[in-house]
């Protein structure tokens, strides 16, 4: 009986996530901005920041994006969820920071690298965990981040690669990263193009994390 009630739990809030996409995915196909932003907050509120991310913001993004890959989206439709979500998401980001106490991760992406709405995500997850977040943005000189995090002594880089026409640099791009951070200071690489790098040629501090599951277990091995 048990278990036939988490089923039906599971189902039903598998339902209640797709049915936020499906209404943000509508709004933006009737370019209605106040029904995107109305969908999205509604899910902020009902969600915990885990599951808001992998059943939500996760599954909308790739949907967005493989619409305007196949021509059912304008670039204005993409821009419209795009910009909201990061808004919301930065907005979350902000909040959690406030009270954040914990070991400080420093987000970035490598040069060229701009999808950035993946990696914002996964530093808001972080900060409701209450880590310190310092969210760089995308498109930043490898030394310049290593630089940044040694200055705020991070506990971890976490770099999204998401272009599979980046991914060929980025082995450099990492052995450079590395040799100026700390030797304690993890590195971790999330986004479709990460899961495609050649583990032999990556420095041997940078792991490569295959969905949120895993930056939450990385989480856990952290300092306080």
């Amino acid at each position: 009986l048990a278990a036939l009630l988490n089923e039906s739990t599971d189902r039903r809030t598998r339902a209640t996530t797709n049915a936020f996409v499906e209404r943000i995915l509508e709004s933006a196909q009737r370019f209605r901005s106040a029904e995107c932003e109305q969908s999205l907050t509604l899910a902020i509120a009902m969600l915990p920041p885990p599951q808001l991310v992998s059943d939500v913001l996760q599954p909308l993004l790739r949907e967005v994006g493989e619409r305007w890959h196949r021509g059912e989206f304008a670039i204005s439709q993409e821009r419209l969820v795009s910009t909201i979500v990061r808004r919301h998401v930065g907005l979350m980001l902000d909040t959690y920071d406030r009270n954040a106490r914990r070991a400080p991760i420093v987000f970035a992406t490598l040069p060229g690298e701009r999808h950035e709405l993946g990696l914002l995500a996964s530093a808001m997850m972080c900060a409701s965990r209450g880590f310190k977040t310092h969210y760089l943005g995308p498109d930043l000189p490898p030394a310049e981040i290593a630089r940044f995090a040694r200055e705020v002594n991070a506990a971890a880089v976490a770099l999204s690669v998401v272009l599979q026409d980046r991914a060929a640099d980025a082995p450099a791009q990492l052995g450079e990263l590395v040799s100026h951070l700390p030797a304690e200071t993890a590195v971790w690489l999330g986004g479709s193009a990460a899961r495609d790098l050649p583990r032999e040629q990556l420095p041997a501090r940078c792991v490569v994390l295959a969905d949120g599951a895993e930056l939450e277990q990385r989480l856990e091995m952290l300092p306080a």
